[in-house]
């Protein structure tokens, strides 16, 4: 079964199923996570465009949080869930900041306030919603949890000016760039760091830091961006944004039609789930009952993403809603995917 879709004047064009033989998840409180979350983030001044928060608050986020951790602890996941809220407002902030300097300024401010939270260097209007957010994750996590909890921010507040630094020169980054870009400005190794926090586990250091973990929690963030890319690409045209768009960004480098660019995300996609559920499998042989459960909530937050995205009114008229195949397609490509940046997953596969 095959979506649609219609470009500008174009006609309506098929678009091939995306491969996701995982079944979505859910957790029993979600609704109420959701709700406390984004009454806590109807009182953070960003946004401030009435319509731009009701469109925030509307979107679930924090049940999507809640649904790929079903076993998660609610107080928990309500955290995390209104750092979700939280982080898209502030993306939105960062995309539309006209300086790099405030940009560099807000990311360092932030870094250090994630690190000593009664030690923070800007007054800035959001900085108090942020550090409530820090106290409280720091109040639940280990002091292991909360350091890998810091790298993973650490990440996101190098890329951050790192990607302002393209937007602002008006430049689109090659692609091999913008997938380490995309990766690491979506803060996700932070958030996959807080599923520990949520279910109250803790792996062992030779789990967690084995470049064959980091490699799936790669492929499983750019899993779920890319599906925000699908998803937002409408979006980003419109505000005249996306340098970190994946459509956009390959029909830069190939000089192609968007809906060439769709299908080609598509195959990437599905090529990049192919080696997730291998890889996966893999770990999951000989893996910790930590790891096992991290592997589950992984496999979660990749089948709750496509469905979670097909009811945001954050990417309303944005993309058709995209077609789910549980079996992989005919002749799909094994190979490693030509992008340096990312080619290196495929080499912590085992024969």
């Amino acid at each position: 079964m095959t979506g649609t879709f219609a470009h500008s004047s174009a006609a309506a064009f098929r678009l091939p199923p995306l491969y996701c033989p995982l079944e979505p998840s859910s957790h029993p409180e979600a609704d109420v996570i959701d709700k406390r979350a984004a009454q806590w983030m109807n009182h953070c001044p960003i946004p401030q465009d009435p319509a731009e928060r009701a469109g925030l608050l509307g979107s679930r986020s924090a049940a999507f949080v809640a649904n790929s951790s079903p076993q998660g602890h609610t107080e928990r996941l309500e955290a995390t869930g209104r750092w979700f809220f939280y982080a898209f407002a502030l993306d939105d902030w960062f995309e539309a900041c006209p300086s790099l300097h405030d940009v560099i300024d807000v990311c360092g401010a932030m870094q250090r306030a994630l690190e000593a939270p009664d030690a923070t260097l800007l007054d800035t209007p959001f900085m108090p919603a942020y550090l409530d957010i820090v106290r409280t994750l720091r109040g639940f996590a280990t002091p292991v949890q909360f350091n890998r909890l810091t790298v993973g921010y650490r990440i996101y507040h190098q890329c951050i000016p790192w990607e302002a630094s393209y937007r602002l020169r008006g430049h689109l980054p090659d692609l091999n760039t913008q997938l380490v870009l995309r990766l690491g400005v979506s803060g996700f190794e932070a958030f996959f760091a807080m599923i520990e926090v949520c279910n109250d586990q803790e792996m062992p250091a030779w789990e967690y830091d084995d470049p064959a973990l980091r490699a799936l929690r790669e492929i499983a963030g750019l899993l779920l961006l890319w599906i925000n890319d699908l998803s937002s690409f409408a979006k980003d045209a419109r505000a005249g944004d996306g340098q970190n768009n994946l459509v956009i960004g390959l029909m830069n480098e190939l000089g192609c039609t968007h809906a060439q660019a769709v299908v080609q995300a598509i195959a990437i996609w599905n090529r990049s789930m192919a080696l997730f559920l291998r890889l996966r499998d893999q770990l999951a042989a000989h893996a910790s009952p930590e790891l096992r459960h991290f592997l589950t909530d992984l496999g979660n937050m990749v089948a709750n993403v496509v469905h979670w995205h097909r009811d945001n009114p954050r990417y309303a008229m944005a993309a058709p809603a995209l077609e789910v195949a549980t079996s992989p397609p005919p002749g799909l490509d094994p190979a490693p995917l030509t992008y340096p940046s990312i080619a290196w997953w495929w080499q912590h596969l085992t024969p």
